[in-house]
């Protein structure tokens, strides 16, 4: 009998999750194998979506364009590890933590990925695209509270920099 997709991500090693370019018409059995880390992405059905989107709205028009045109001075998404001083602590104190750290080369703080299960349940099944929404946390509540496993998603130039801004944000952090 076959290991279901389930199956694998319970027992499938921590891996990053990869993104990957596809349509419709590609059948869900080429990823089932790799549900553990792959997520399968209609690129056609986004970018439709993203271009209505950017002729409805200026700012984000504007931020499409800084975001894909890959210039020396536009950002990237990125991940760090959140450091162990703010485990346990509110996403309100991560964030202005690492908004406060001096020379911080843009960073904008984004929210959270859950590396280990949110709410300490083994997968209930479903998709990759569901467990991807399930541990991805975009502008979280600002009383979520961090904790082992999570990373910081964050818009930096450079993962270095991210890297760099997450060290420092202890001695950035305000008192309380």
């Amino acid at each position: 009998m076959a290991a279901t997709s389930v199956e694998i991500a319970r027992t499938a090693p921590a891996l990053p999750v990869t993104l990957v370019e596809t349509s419709e018409a590609e059948r869900e059995e080429v990823f089932s194998p790799f549900a553990a880390w792959l997520v399968p992405v209609d690129c056609q059905a986004l970018a439709h979506r993203w271009l209505v989107m950017a002729c409805r709205d200026r700012a984000f028009a504007e931020l499409f364009n800084r975001l894909v045109a890959f210039a020396d001075d536009n950002a990237e998404v990125y991940t760090a590890p959140a450091p162990t001083w703010l485990i346990g602590q509110s996403w309100r104190k991560a964030r202005r933590a690492l908004l406060e750290v001096q020379g911080r080369g843009g960073a904008v703080p984004l929210g959270l990925y859950r590396t280990a299960d949110p709410g300490g349940k083994a997968p209930a099944g479903g998709t990759s695209h569901a467990e991807l929404r399930r541990r991805l946390i975009v502008n979280p509540r600002p009383d979520e509270t961090l904790v082992p496993g999570d990373l910081i998603v964050a818009l930096c130039e450079d993962e270095a920099d991210l890297v760099r801004i997450v060290a420092e944000s202890r001695k950035a952090a305000p008192p309380g």
